[in-house]
């Protein structure tokens, strides 16, 4: 459930945990434009849930 609000509300930090330091950069370069945040935020969200069903599996 941290990892979800913490994707929501930071997604760059989110990307960073989950040792993707590109797409964490990347995430904060859209974060900057405000208008570009939910797209920074569906990207940590579906990283997240790809990390979780692998570490499931």
């Amino acid at each position: 459930m941290a990892a979800f609000v913490l994707a929501l509300v930071l997604p760059f930090l989110a990307l960073f945990l989950l040792r993707r330091p590109i797409a964490g950069t990347v995430a904060l370069v859209l974060q900057a434009t405000i208008l570009l945040w939910p797209v920074a935020t569906v990207w940590a969200l579906v990283a997240q849930r790809a990390a979780d069903d692998a570490a499931a599996s």
